[in-house]
């Protein structure tokens, strides 16, 4: 259901973790945060998404707390399962977070993680 919402086939290569509609939610300034099994931060905190409906943040910098490093477009132009900016050596990072636009689209809303491998 997910891949038929965005209109896109998720690669061999991407593991899909659905939050049973709970994780995440996206309503507007939230923030989020990628910490290690130790609690050490490995990426973020990011800064406070004004998020509206139907927006889509995808990473374009290193630095998550800055809006600089994010571009916000229209949920039509969300690409999960791929990203365009790879993290500049950063082996895992947050890279788009998407709001989804619809009455009960809620589940269709996601955070993504790009894992360049260890």
């Amino acid at each position: 259901a997910f891949e038929a919402f965005w209109s896109v086939t998720l690669g061999s290569s991407v593991v899909y973790v659905d939050g049973n509609e709970a994780v995440p939610q996206i309503n507007g300034l939230e923030y989020f945060e990628l910490s290690d099994d130790a609690s050490a931060v490995v990426d973020g905190p990011t800064f406070a998404f004004t998020t509206t409906e139907g927006q889509c943040y995808q990473r374009t910098g290193a630095t998550a707390s800055s809006s600089a490093s994010w571009s916000v477009v229209d949920d039509t132009a969300a690409t999960p399962g791929a990203v365009t900016y790879t993290g500049g050596g950063m082996p895992i990072f947050i890279s788009e977070i998407s709001d989804a636009t619809g009455t009960g689209a809620y589940v269709y809303e996601f955070v993504e993680l790009y894992c360049a491998g260890s």
